[in-house]
């Protein structure tokens, strides 16, 4: 398995590299005050209108997950994940 890194982007075909500048581009959302990052990345053919929701545990943010989400994202299903740094109730 290949994992995604700078170097294999640019031997990767045009939906791996859109996948990825998704995972590149989060929004930040405000919740009660407090910024945190969400990543939401949608593949161009969906197997399911219902994503997959991958949060990363205490401490760790959606990086830590980068090359699941991405390998999800490749095989039609739409990802959700969240920075939720310890402190957000």
């Amino acid at each position: 398995m290949e994992i995604y890194n700078e170097q294999s982007v640019s031997e990767t075909n045009s939906e791996e590299k859109d996948l990825l500048e998704q995972f590149e581009n989060s929004k930040e959302i405000d919740f009660n005050g407090k910024l945190f990052k969400v990543i939401d990345i949608a593949p161009k053919e969906l197997k399911t209108k219902i994503p997959t929701l991958m949060i990363p545990g205490f401490s760790a943010t959606p990086e830590a997950l980068k090359d699941a989400i991405l390998r999800i994202a490749e095989k039609g299903r739409r990802v959700i994940s969240a920075e939720a740094p310890h402190g957000i109730d």
